[in-house]
């Protein structure tokens, strides 16, 4: 949804914690309990990442969930995407 950016970089993660890549295979069987099941999950993007048209109805979904006020081609800077660490 977004233009690529430079790689990751290493990071750390804590006992207890998960960190992966977006692009690590991963899935979870269905929850048969009667408890939501609650996770959070943080995107970091560079600074001045730019807004990619969307290729599918996936990728639709998530520009109007994520990304309202975002226009193509333009810096993805929204109130839900704020700057975190100017550079």
């Amino acid at each position: 949804m977004v233009e690529p950016g430079p790689c990751a970089q290493r990071y750390r993660c804590r006992c207890g914690g998960c960190c992966k890549s977006g692009w690590t295979f991963h899935r979870a069987d269905a929850n048969t309990t009667d408890k939501p099941r609650r996770a959070m999950t943080v995107i970091y993007m560079a600074d001045g990442t730019r807004l990619k048209a969307p290729e599918n109805p996936n990728q639709q979904a998530d520009w109007d969930q994520w990304c309202p006020g975002a226009s193509i081609g333009e810096p993805v800077a929204t109130a839900l995407n704020p700057l975190l660490y100017p550079g």
